[in-house]
């Protein structure tokens, strides 16, 4: 008699015996300048949905000092008096993953496509395609965040590349 495996969760709350990739979303990105991108947004589950649209986005050197700061040296040292300036980091990850999703998303038919993807978001793969940055801060995909469920895409989906 065989042993049944213990599920094992995933990060939004599904069982990895759940996932299996069902469709990918694709974004590229197609920065017009350090400030202006325009995104390209595809669904290949047998329709290739499609959609795009231009934005304004910035994520300052500030951002990415912050960022930066953040992840490698106060999670190293979590101790007084950084732990303000840890929150306002906490809260600028969160202020830049729901400003890029929104304006990735803002677009009626792109508004579309992430409702096709965002029910079985954890069964699906993300892609994004983006060129090496020039002089600018490289947006932070993995910051995404849909502001309607607080999912963060990289570490919601099945498999975030």
């Amino acid at each position: 008699m065989g042993l049944t495996p213990l599920p094992r969760f995933g990060p939004c709350g599904c069982t990895t015996l759940q996932l299996g990739i069902s469709v990918k979303f694709k974004i590229d990105h197609h920065p017009s300048s350090p400030d202006h991108h325009r995104v390209e947004l595809s669904i290949d589950d047998g329709g290739e949905a499609k959609a795009g649209g231009e934005f304004d986005f910035t994520f300052t050197s500030t951002d990415q000092e912050r960022l930066r700061w953040y992840w490698e040296d106060y999670l190293d040292y979590p101790i007084e008096p950084a732990a303000d300036e840890a929150r306002d980091a906490e809260r600028r990850v969160e202020e830049v993953g729901t400003e890029l999703f929104q304006a990735a998303f803002r677009d009626s038919a792109a508004s579309r496509l992430w409702s096709k993807v965002q029910p079985r978001l954890a069964s699906n793969r993300i892609e994004i395609s983006a060129p090496a940055p020039q002089g600018s801060p490289q947006i932070p995909w993995e910051l995404m965040r849909d502001p309607a469920t607080g999912a963060v895409l990289s570490s919601c989906a099945g498999s975030f590349v």
